[in-house]
């Protein structure tokens, strides 16, 4: 669980993202339709800007869901799903792992596009080539 932080902190904290990266989150704005500073909020509060990155890696963990409806793994996803509710009937956990794995695979699709754009690749360049490959977005110059 991240620690919150004060108002006044978190809105000079956004607005120097914002400012600092503006001509990415232009782009993004642009190529997604969605407001800059929206987007600028969600980092905000999903991750401080980097600094909160969780303990899960995404891909691996998002991979890992695409394939609970296999059926070498449905099995143990029901045994998970009993665990939880146990009187859960077969055909609903089935139901429930394939609808998970569909929204996983979703979600891998959009990463793999997003991470192909030439944004992203620039952005993950200056962070290699500064030597910051931990160092939380908003310690970035773009």
């Amino acid at each position: 669980m991240s620690m919150l932080l004060p108002v006044p902190e978190s809105i000079l904290l956004a607005k120097k993202f914002l400012q600092n990266n503006m001509s990415m989150l232009r782009e993004t704005e642009r190529r997604f339709q969605v407001d800059k500073e929206i987007i600028v909020a969600i980092l905000l509060v999903e991750s401080r800007f980097g600094e909160n990155i969780g303990k899960r890696r995404v891909i691996p963990t998002l991979a890992s869901i695409a394939l609970i409806d296999l059926p070498e793994n449905l099995q143990y996803t029901y045994q998970v799903f009993l665990g939880v509710h146990s009187e859960l009937a077969y055909d609903v956990a089935e139901g429930l792992a394939k609808r998970r794995a569909q929204w996983a695979y979703q979600e891998l699709r959009q990463f793999s596009r997003l991470f192909a754009t030439r944004e992203w690749i620039r952005w993950r360049s200056k962070v290699l080539m500064q030597g910051l490959s931990d160092a939380p977005v908003s310690s970035l110059q773009l």
